[in-house]
């Protein structure tokens, strides 16, 4: 008993001193990932007033297709990930928290002429050109289904990118579209540089969430990350 007592102290006494040295931002570092949508709202409000409360606190992140990322959470260089669970192996070993999940829309430039035409069909749209998310992804996946359920081709001219500020550009300088949630372009189509085409994709993806490591106790820093994101995400949904 006073052998067990006196690890339990000591380790106890550790995590005192990680979270005295957190609490007086001394040290810290937390690597975060995230998938397209939160890495425009979400993550960046809970850096913001993360690193209000804590100064010198460290923060990477990395943005790219919840596949990736999980593959690097279970790697253990990602602390946490705001994205998605795409596979039963992953998920015995994952904890997954809900979020929301992310209606799309068509996305154009203003002035684009399909924003004239009535009654457009996906056979029309099959024909523009596209700005796609690699293989693999979900949005990709649930794209090919629709134009394939419909017995058409797939657009062949396209771009591959998840990148926003190459996705942006592209569509303000060519006729390309791009299957978006409307707010990670909000402040474009508020300006009136970007309009949503009148078609209804009827595409939702899965939920995505914070998913973090079963049986891993996370750093201080790497906590408070993880609160943080709780509290934002918390008040945007009241």
């Amino acid at each position: 008993m006073i052998r067990r007592a006196g690890a339990a102290l000591a380790e106890m006494d550790a995590a005192h001193q990680e979270v005295m040295e957190l609490l007086s931002g001394l040290s810290g570092r937390v690597s975060i990932g995230a998938v397209m949508t939160p890495s425009t709202g979400l993550v960046p409000k809970a850096v913001t007033l993360l690193k209000s409360r804590h100064a010198r606190l460290n923060i990477l992140i990395s943005v790219d297709t919840s596949k990736l990322l999980i593959q690097r959470l279970r790697a253990g260089e990602l602390d946490l990930v705001v994205g998605r669970i795409l596979d039963t192996e992953s998920a015995a070993e994952l904890n997954f928290e809900p979020l929301t999940d992310e209606p799309h829309s068509l996305i154009v430039r203003a002035g684009h002429p399909l924003l004239s035409r009535s009654n457009l069909g996906l056979q029309d749209l099959a024909g523009e050109a596209w700005i796609l998310p690699p293989s693999g992804s979900i949005l990709r996946d649930r794209l090919t289904a629709l134009f394939l359920s419909r017995g058409l081709d797939q657009p062949a001219e396209t771009v591959e990118t998840i990148a926003l500020p190459v996705i942006t550009s592209l569509l303000l300088g060519s006729d390309m579209l791009v299957a978006l949630p409307k707010q990670i372009v909000q402040t474009y189509l508020d300006s009136g540089l970007l309009a949503v085409l009148p078609y209804e994709l009827g595409l939702r993806m899965d939920l995505y969430g914070i998913v973090t490591r079963k049986q891993h106790r996370l750093s201080p820093g790497a906590q408070a990350m993880l609160d943080t994101l709780r509290e934002v995400a918390a008040k945007s949904l009241s």
